[in-house]
């Protein structure tokens, strides 16, 4: 059952983020991004939600389903569905961020950095 847009967004926000200090950085880090790009205010997202003992939980094979088949069209330009894509993704575990060894996580910012046209930090 999604949740209403009648309950507030800080409440759900609230919610998102208290489940998400439960878990691996992952998922605290998908429902940040999440969050900072206001999904939260969204009907087409909080279909993807489910509210269980006053937290707001994500349906990640939902999230990525009703991605998958476009229904976040229509709620997001073309960087902010690309930044949902990557925020499921987080959520999913697909990329396995949370284990990387930390010199594999630096190689993986740097080329975050590069892939942003950002300038790389100075040498270490």
């Amino acid at each position: 059952m999604a949740i209403p847009l009648s309950i507030p967004t800080d409440e759900v926000v609230k919610g998102l983020r208290a489940w998400a200090n439960g878990h691996d950085s992952h998922v605290r880090g998908a429902v940040e991004l999440l969050i900072r790009d206001g999904w939260p205010d969204r009907a087409s997202f909080r279909r993807v939600l489910q509210k269980t003992q006053g937290l707001y939980v994500i349906r990640w094979s939902e999230a990525r389903v009703a991605f998958d088949s476009g229904d976040f069209a229509a709620s997001a330009g073309g960087h902010g569905r690309a930044r949902l894509d990557l925020a499921i993704a987080f959520g999913e575990r697909r990329y396995k961020l949370s284990t990387q060894r930390a010199a594999d996580a630096e190689n993986i910012l740097d080329a975050l950095r590069i892939a942003m046209g950002m300038d790389l930090p100075s040498p270490r």
